[in-house]
């Protein structure tokens, strides 16, 4: 048990350091590279990596479908204006959906 409380907090430590981490490398691939647009998908891994990292990875799929959408209609389509909207719909998805899902994982 004593693992398991270590493993929590270390995800827990992940996950509040992925921001800062993304962001650090963003701006170095920047200027390193100045190659600014395309790096920008390196911010999809704060979204990725709580998911990842979560007990049921199947349960936090939406996500990962909101980012791929997103990169969808940006690189594709080149709409990435009404393309971050789609970020707007993973706090609703949790809002509306997510006391189904703790009441499934608690039984």
């Amino acid at each position: 048990m004593n693992n398991e409380i270590t493993w929590r907090s270390y995800k827990g430590r992940i996950i509040a350091a992925t921001p800062i981490l993304c962001l650090i490398a963003y701006v170095l691939v920047g200027f390193l590279t100045h190659i600014w647009v395309p790096t920008i998908a390196i911010f999809s891994l704060i979204v990725i990596v709580p998911i990842v990292l979560s007990e049921n990875f199947l349960s936090s799929m939406f996500p990962i479908l909101a980012v791929a959408g997103f990169f969808v209609l940006g690189f594709a389509y080149n709409l990435w204006h009404p393309g971050w909207l789609l970020f707007l719909t993973i706090p609703v998805y949790y809002i509306l959906f997510g006391p189904f899902m703790r009441k499934n994982r608690v039984k």
